[in-house]
């Protein structure tokens, strides 16, 4: 197989090499602690593209990345893909869907709330005794009925779309979702929907 030619892009520390079929890859490099790393955002038929690559990179960076290491093949693939776990889930549907919208919410909610009790986690292995105890850590740390909705909502979508990509089996049961007061938010803009979202996410239930 011929080597690769490596071609440099307007934003630093993002390349890409050419691909068939007019398609191409793109790659970030980055330093954390001293170390080197290469990885591999995505392919342009994929919806990728160097900007895309480079707010990968700067998730990297930054510390975002709401997830261990985790490394991929020449294919794109999660190495060790048989074992999918929440975290591993996670970072395929952040890797796969580079448009996603809502993308710094889900990682806010995956890191601070849903990691710790579900990262290491497959679907397979929750009951719904571990969404009942989940539920009643969420309720004491006062968050609002809104919020504890949208972190639940995040662990069966992340789940769903295991199942759906065949990465591996999803959830056995249905997850009850907290009912919510119904609120009007078809006039709010996409930044004005983010905004309160956050601020849901932030603010503890003032006690009456």
């Amino acid at each position: 197989m011929p080597k690769q030619t490596r071609h440099s892009t307007a934003y630093s520390g993002v390349y890409f090499v050419e691909l068939a079929d007019d398609d191409q890859s793109f790659f970030i490099r980055y330093k954390q602690n001293g170390k080197s790393f290469e990885e591999r955002a995505g392919r342009s038929s994929q919806g990728w593209n160097a900007e895309k690559a480079s707010f990968l990179r700067k998730e990297r960076l930054s510390g975002v990345n709401p997830l261990g290491r985790y490394t991929w093949n020449s294919a794109g693939q999660m190495d060790g893909e048989n074992n999918w776990t929440f975290s591993g889930i996670f970072e395929a549907y952040l890797r796969l869907r580079p448009d996603l919208k809502g993308r710094e919410n889900d990682i806010y909610r995956f890191r601070n709330y849903l990691k710790e009790d579900f990262g290491d986690k497959a679907p397979s292995e929750v009951v719904p005794e571990d969404i009942e105890r989940f539920r009643h850590k969420l309720q004491n740390q006062q968050l609002k009925p809104a919020t504890v909705r949208h972190v639940l909502e995040l662990l069966r979508r992340l789940a769903n779309y295991a199942f759906k990509k065949k990465f591996c089996p999803g959830l056995s049961f249905k997850i009850q979702m907290p009912t919510v007061e119904n609120q009007k938010t078809e006039n709010l803009t996409q930044e004005q929907l983010e905004t309160l979202l956050r601020v849901l996410d932030d603010e503890p239930d003032k006690q009456v």
